[in-house]
């Protein structure tokens, strides 16, 4: 590619909205994508899998951060005891008023399906508090994800979309909603 090319693709932020990160992908490159991508709204994909210090996690969570308001596509896929939560803690209280699709997979396969209700666990995630403002989400995803879902706003959800969640880390139907 020469000079002029790289420059163009460089410097037009469209070119770096998609940002796909995975166990490999230096912290230090998604820095320069974030930064390539100026104020353009971002689709970010994690697709990372067992193994992953839950340091890395959150710092990949550090660095976007500082770009919620511009989130329009997350779609998280991690293994590992507390991964999720690692990963998606950088969301949490801070409204997403570009959100439009989220998608969270826990591949994490410990969880014993057996277990007593007394057991069940309060959901991991947290993301939808009465004060985060999501006016455009309309695709949420949950496979084997636990989370308040009761808190997700439904005045322009479009497609809800709920794959396996073993008993101990979900809700009864009846708290799902008011």
């Amino acid at each position: 590619m020469c000079k002029l090319w790289y420059s163009i693709a460089v410097s037009t932020p469209g070119l770096w909205n998609l940002i796909v990160i995975n166990d490999t992908t230096p912290l230090s490159k998604i820095d320069v994508w974030l930064k390539r991508s100026g104020s353009v709204v971002l689709e970010v994909v994690i697709d990372i899998s067992a193994g992953v210090e839950p340091d890395k996690l959150a710092a990949i969570g550090d660095r976007l951060l500082g770009h919620v308001q511009r989130l329009q596509t997350f779609e998280c896929q991690v293994a590992g005891e507390g991964a999720m939560k690692a990963i998606t803690m950088f969301m949490r209280g801070h409204s997403l008023p570009s959100l439009r699709k989220l998608g969270l997979n826990d591949e994490t396969d410990d969880y014993q399906d057996d277990a007593d209700e007394e057991e069940i666990e309060t959901p991991i995630l947290d993301l939808f508090s009465k004060s985060v403002l999501l006016p455009q989400l309309a695709e949420v995803s949950l496979w084997s994800t636990a989370i308040h879902l009761q808190q997700i706003p439904s005045a322009n959800l479009l497609k809800l979309e709920l794959s396996y969640i073993p008993r101990r880390r979900s809700l009864p139907l009846d708290n799902f909603w008011d």
